[in-house]
């Protein structure tokens, strides 16, 4: 014979894991920044390589 009250008590704990894996991953790979902030696909690559190597003082380096 099964235990009814065990097997509900385990189905219930794993959806209650479930769901937190669920809302762990939601907030691991969430974008970080606004969405108006995203590079546009119209810009360069160039554009984004200025970005990324951009000095403190605002100055850029960018060597070909």
């Amino acid at each position: 014979m099964s235990n009814k009250p065990a097997r509900r008590e385990l189905g219930f704990v794993l959806a209650v894991a479930c769901a937190g894996l669920v809302a762990v991953l939601v907030v691991a790979f969430a974008p970080w920044y606004p969405a108006e902030h995203a590079p546009s696909a119209g810009s360069g690559i160039e554009q984004q390589i200025v970005r990324l190597i951009g000095g403190g003082d605002g100055s850029t380096t960018l060597t070909r």
